[in-house]
């Protein structure tokens, strides 16, 4: 064959070998990014994050055989947003990290998806690499060395060269040396004498304390209740509804009797009235990653006056309560949550009403004639309780990782002494 026209088929050759080589890369570039949209767009924003960390590692399998290296570079920077914000495990995730800007130096975060602690991460990995960058390496070998060195191992009868180790592979790794990646990367083992763990052990084990985050929550708030009253008629008459008592100024219980109401015994219209204001402190545990126990502690202002020989208002507030929330603390964004609860509670609520009465023959305050016939005006308490039930639901907006402000309404059964209840709570919390 001619010169020429060997030259030719090489030269054609090799522009086939390279036109197959980037279409190769192409494609596996296409498809690790569409798995890494799917685990960000889709997984991460409804917080399956197990199902976007799976994504993101075959994203990563992928590019291990043929992406660029910016894509690349972004699949690992993808798996490290969800190890650092949705799985809290900063530590993977800035290894992850220091990996992606050795692939490529100009890698920034999306600019969508940062947190505080997603940017110091970040910011330290940089410095990681930055550092190793400026370590000085160590100087290369001099043909006399190696030949010194070779003649130091060879013996008689040996062969001149050694036979190299094969080298590692995914399908064969190596059992000497060592490797710098995450736990449980696909395709990425560290080195170890002992027999691997099963992934599936290994991710069980971690798991709940990584996810968990901050476990211990301290509160302090403020809550204000609202009773419910019933329209009814005759509130201070004969017949009244038990859990209604009527006093006149002073505090002076006015009995529902007979001898004393001619005609109207006064009216009270339905709807809720501003009741008893409580202060509370609180204690929360995280037991799974959405769910929490934990107890209030308070005191309640606000009672009305007891009856003779009656109980006296209970201020003592005394609660058991479960919440589920619905979201991971993301700084800058709601955290809403549903709550459940019971304990020791008493709720009481006053209105005026104007009553008619007749003077009995006892009667000196205030003064009038036996048998005279006065309108006058009169405090209608109604007190429940002194147990309850609640249910109710609110959002925790965070200030920090481990501190917030939290909003909640809840709706409050009380019994024995029927009631029924709306009351708002506001408070700050603090985690550690």
């Amino acid at each position: 064959m001619k010169p020429s026209l060997r030259l030719i088929i090489s030269s054609v050759g090799l522009v086939a070998a390279l036109s197959s080589g980037s279409a190769w890369a192409a494609s596996q570039d296409a498809a690790a990014q569409e798995l890494a949209d799917q685990a960000i767009f889709t997984d991460y924003l409804q917080l399956d994050f197990k199902s976007a960390e799976k994504k993101l590692k075959k994203a990563i399998q992928l590019c291990d055989t043929g992406c660029s290296p910016n894509v690349k570079a972004q699949v690992y920077r993808d798996l490290a947003v969800i190890y650092i914000t949705g799985l809290k495990r900063s530590d993977d995730g800035r290894e992850l990290l220091v990996q992606a800007l050795e692939i490529d130096s100009s890698l920034a975060l999306d600019a969508d998806l940062t947190t505080p602690e997603l940017v110091r991460v970040f910011n330290a990995a940089k410095q990681e690499v930055a550092e190793k960058a400026s370590r000085p390496k160590p100087a290369p070998r001099s043909a006399s060395d190696e030949g010194a060195k070779s003649g130091a191992r060879s013996k008689p009868g040996a062969a001149d060269e050694e036979e190299p180790a094969p080298a590692a592979s995914l399908d064969s790794p190596t059992t000497s040396g060592s490797v710098d990646c995450p736990p449980d990367f696909p395709g990425c083992e560290p080195v170890s004498a002992a027999p691997a763990k099963d992934e599936a052990e290994e991710e069980e084990a971690d798991e709940p304390e990584a996810e968990l985050g901050v476990v211990n929550w301290l509160s302090a708030a403020l809550q204000q209740d609202f009773l419910m009253f019933s329209g009814e008629t005759g509130v201070c008459a004969p017949g009244k509804p038990e859990e209604l008592s009527c006093f006149r100024a002073d505090d002076v219980f006015r009995p529902a009797t007979a001898d004393n109401t001619a005609g109207n015994g006064g009216t009270v219209a339905g709807g809720f009235r501003v009741a008893t204001t409580r202060l509370l402190i609180g204690y929360d545990r995280v037991l799974l990653p959405n769910i929490s126990a934990g107890v209030r502690l308070g005191y309640a202002i606000g009672g009305g006056p007891a009856e003779p020989n009656g109980a006296a208002f209970v201020p003592v507030h005394a609660e058991l309560r479960g919440t589920y929330w619905f979201a991971p603390v993301q700084l800058g964004e709601l955290r809403p949550y549903g709550t459940v609860g019971a304990g020791l509670a008493q709720i009481d609520s006053s209105v005026t009403t104007e009553i008619v009465d007749r003077c009995p023959s006892n009667m000196e305050t205030p003064p009038c004639t036996v048998g005279q016939i006065a309108t006058s005006r009169v405090t209608v308490w109604k007190k429940t309780g002194t147990t309850f039930a609640s249910l109710g639901g609110g959002a925790l907006y965070p200030l920090t990782e481990k501190s917030g402000i939290n909003a909640e309404l809840k709706a409050v059964v009380l019994f024995p002494s029927s009631g029924f209840s709306v009351s708002f709570q506001a408070g700050y919390t603090h985690g550690f």
